[in-house]
């Protein structure tokens, strides 16, 4: 079976947490390994403006991936969410990252486009993962804060790349006001059945 060399990234823990979910799904495909037809490669990203750049020129070449999927924590969101559009924008919202920087209105690429969106099929993808069971969407809004800045920095160097946002987790979620969450292992399943259909997809995706 041939096999397609996928990179998935993940964000370490921030805000004061010490977990970040991203990362939990990224160590848990490692440790019961990716579907069939994929070669994984994954990296844990520092949630710091100044270092994350160098992070993803790392990961990227030591991968060489034929697809890129990153993943990042979405406070306020009750499913996975797939992201079909990154933006030109940098914006933490009066927060600081964990290198005690912050941003506020700010371009990533001062002569950059707009916005800079997905060439996967995301509503198909949202489609095939929604008829599995999975509590899914698409999203056309990957925020201002280094999520979007990752995907948008990917999607800009010709990556075929997806960013899915996933839930807090329970446990996270009751030390914010029992904000909106997902079980982790939900989260981790709709990721894993994510790069199955990727690796299904493999000729249609002109790979």
């Amino acid at each position: 079976m041939t096999t397609t060399r996928v990179l998935v990234t993940a964000f370490e823990p921030f805000g004061g947490e010490s977990i970040n979910p991203s990362r939990e799904i990224v160590r848990h495909l490692v440790d019961v390994g990716p579907p069939d037809g994929i070669e994984l490669f994954t990296a844990v990203l520092p949630v710091d403006r100044e270092r994350y750049r160098a992070a993803i020129d790392a990961a990227l070449a030591q991968a060489q991936a034929e697809l890129v999927v990153c993943l990042g924590q979405a406070t306020g969101r009750p499913q996975v969410d797939i992201e079909s559009t990154a933006h030109n924008g940098l914006d933490f919202n009066g927060a600081c990252d964990n290198g005690g920087h912050a941003a506020t209105a700010e371009s990533l690429e001062h002569e950059g486009p707009s916005a800079r969106r997905s060439p996967l099929p995301v509503d198909a993808l949202v489609s095939d993962l929604a008829g599995q069971g999975h509590a899914v969407g698409r999203s056309d809004d990957a925020g201002r804060h280094l999520c979007n800045a990752v995907y948008y920095e990917v999607l800009g160097r010709g990556c075929r790349a997806l960013f899915v946002h996933v839930p807090l987790t329970p446990e996270q979620a009751t030390r914010r006001d029992n904000a909106a969450s997902l079980p982790l292992a939900s989260s981790a399943d709709c990721v894993r059945d994510l790069l199955s259909i990727l690796a299904r997809r493999r000729e249609s995706l002109g790979l």
